[in-house]
């Protein structure tokens, strides 16, 4: 583990990676650290769209998907 990410979780921002593919073929990887300070529920969205925890819902909203 490399500084800057025990740095992050020092601080308590969340990590998540992205592992980029060419071809099928591995070139990288893209790692962003969230910060929670700033914006805490746009990063705990995220953070779980990008892990896969989001669940698609209407649960709380003002829409009505009534036809």
């Amino acid at each position: 583990m490399d500084a800057a990410l025990n740095e992050a979780w020092r601080r308590g921002n969340p990590v998540v990676f992205f592992d980029i593919s060419i071809g099928g073929a591995p070139v990288g990887r893209l790692r962003l650290e969230l910060f929670k300070k700033y914006c805490p529920r746009t990063v705990e969205n995220f953070r779980q769209f990008c892990t896969g925890e989001y669940r698609y819902s209407y649960e709380s909203s003002s829409y009505s998907a009534m036809s």
